[in-house]
């Protein structure tokens, strides 16, 4: 009994053995790989008040600090990270079209949901028919927010 038991083991290994090699050599894959020099493309990022109404929003120091903050956090911090956003827009895009829609303390508010919202631990929650099925993000737009009472400031 206990043979038999051994002689199986011995031949469960040795079929499992044989199935975990790989087919193709190493040497055959770096022969078929596409080395082609590929361009990096630097994403361009605007200033965030560049097409603000008037000049007091503009040249505020309040929006100036905000928009040099994510003008700096956008062309220097971002690209060094290989984090991938669960939606499209980017959180910071986002952000961008949040405080030219509602204003500056609004959006800043409405950005730190979005924020709390983009972990993997709420990707979870998202239901499958909101996924983009070529990309696999999740959509949105600052109208979310919109209330039905009340008009944006953009649309005044």
């Amino acid at each position: 009994m206990k043979s038999s038991g051994l002689i199986f083991l011995i031949i469960i290994l040795s079929v499992s053995h044989l199935t975990a090699q790989n087919s193709v050599s190493d040497l055959q894959l770096l022969k078929n790989a596409d080395f082609e020099n590929k361009k990096f493309e630097r994403k361009k990022t605007e200033w965030m008040f560049k097409d603000a109404p008037n000049g007091f929003v503009k040249y505020n120091p309040v929006s100036l600090m905000l928009g040099g903050m994510m003008f700096f956090y956008q062309s220097s911090i971002s690209p060094q990270f290989f984090a991938n956003c669960l939606y499209n827009p980017t959180c910071s895009e986002f952000s961008k079209k949040l405080v030219k829609r509602y204003g500056i303390f609004k959006g800043v508010f409405l950005t730190a949901d979005r924020l709390t919202r983009c972990n993997s631990f709420s990707a979870r929650n998202i239901a499958p028919g909101k996924k983009d099925r070529v990309s696999g993000k999740v959509n949105e737009t600052p109208d979310i927010y919109k209330s039905k009472s009340k008009k944006s400031y953009t649309n005044r």
